[in-house]
């Protein structure tokens, strides 16, 4: 996916400053950024974050990050890291 970000940015004459965006606290949703859309877009949206195995919080961030990197700006938004799912009895005393 790095190489479709990169290939849109220079495409579009970005000279890309990515930085490290600022570490998240867990009790910090920072702010709601979105748009009404028609429903089709949203099951779209739905659909891909499914194949593609990722949150739809960071396939948003993965999209503004797409759009700043067009338009030159930082990258801002930060991917966050997805906790592993525990294993079937894990973390139960089951005997």
């Amino acid at each position: 996916m790095a190489k479709m970000t990169d290939m849109l940015a220079q495409t579009a004459g970005s000279t890309r400053v990515k930085h490290s965006p600022a570490p998240i606290q867990d009790d910090s949703r920072g702010q709601l950024i979105g748009s009404h859309q028609p429903p089709e877009v949203k099951r779209q949206f739905d659909i891909l974050a499914a194949e593609m195995g990722i949150s739809k919080e960071n396939l948003h961030a993965e999209a503004l990050n797409n759009l700043f990197a067009k338009y030159g700006k930082p990258e801002l938004c930060p991917i966050k890291k997805r906790k592993p799912k525990k294993k079937e009895g894990q973390g139960t005393n089951a005997r």
